[in-house]
C-alpha cells in the first residue's frame, strides 16, 4: 500500500476511480478530458506495479499473472 502512496495509484486499488476505456475519445483540451487522461496513465501504471509485484518463480504466481494479464 506505500508504494501506491508513493505513485499516485492509491485510490484504484479500492475502486473509487472510474477508468475510461481505450476506445473512449478523451479530449485533452477540456478539464474532463485532462483529468480523464491522467486517470488512463494512472490505471496503466497501476496494471504495470501490479505485473511486475508478481513473482513467476513458482506455479501459484504464473497463474495468479496470467489471471492479471487477461
Amino acid at each position: 500500500m506505500s508504494k501506491t502512496r508513493r505513485s499516485g495509484i492509491k485510490d484504484f486499488l479500492p475502486g473509487k476511480v472510474t477508468i475510461p476505456r481505450t476506445n473512449d475519445e478523451i479530449n485533452e483540451k477540456t478539464d474532463e478530458g485532462k483529468l480523464m487522461l491522467e486517470i488512463f496513465n494512472l490505471n496503466e501504471l497501476a496494471y504495470t506495479e501490479l505485473i511486475l509485484s508478481i513473482d513467476v518463480r513458482t506455479t501459484s504466481s504464473k497463474m495468479k499473472f496470467s489471471m492479471v494479464k487477461g
